[in-house]
Parts: C-alpha cells; structure tokens; sequence
C-alpha cells in the first residue's frame, strides 16, 4: 500500500469500528515491527513495540486530523520511534555493547509529535 486511506482513517477516528482496527492492525502492525527491528530491537522488543503503539493509537486517533498533504506514515513513524526510545529508556537491564549509541541515534531523530 502506497498510500494511507483516508476513509480508515476518519473510520478509526469515529471509534468501535471492529473491522476497520483490524484492517489498520492488518497494514501497520508489520511495518511498526519492521520499523522496530530496524532500530536494533529485538523480536520480542519489537513485538512489544507494536502493541504499545496500537495502545496509544487507540486513545490518540479520535483526535488525529487527516491532512492530504501530509504522509500518515511519517507521522506514524516519528510516534513509533518515539514510543521505542521512551520503551528503551524503561529497560532497567544493562544495554548489551552497541545498543546504547542505537538509543543515541534514536533520541537524535525527531521530535515528539504529542508535545
């Protein structure tokens, strides 16, 4: 999918439209993953990563406004990454060597797009 539908979008935003989350879920869950490991983080992180994106989707899409002249997949994935860096900034493990200058890409990319 080249584009993101706008009629998924204002269905999602109008709230319990069963088959129109699972049809979001359907699209985005494998690219946020995607977007995930891509940024060093493991399978199970990654996972974990989807599930707490479409949690916050779910409280913050009523509010989203659709603007045509704007990517939905930028915006997703600037809240994506933000959601991960806020998730690596939780671990209380010890980062494994290489994994904290991914934390440090991760904080120099974007701006948090709920602030």
């Amino acid at each position: 999918m080249s584009s993101t539908s706008q009629s998924l979008l204002e269905r999602l935003g109008q709230g319990e439209h069963q088959e129109a989350w699972e049809r979001f879920v359907e699209i985005y869950a494998p690219l946020i993953f995607f977007w995930g490991r891509s940024h060093g983080l493991s399978p199970a992180d990654a996972a974990e990563l989807v599930q707490e994106v479409m949690a916050l989707l779910v409280v913050k899409l009523p509010q989203f406004r659709y603007d045509p002249a704007r990517r939905f997949r930028s915006w997703l994935r600037k809240v994506t990454l933000n959601t991960a860096r806020n998730m690596v900034r939780r671990q209380v493990l010890e980062l494994p060597a290489g994994k904290s200058a991914r934390l440090d890409q991760l904080e120099a990319e974007g701006e948090d797009p709920f602030e």
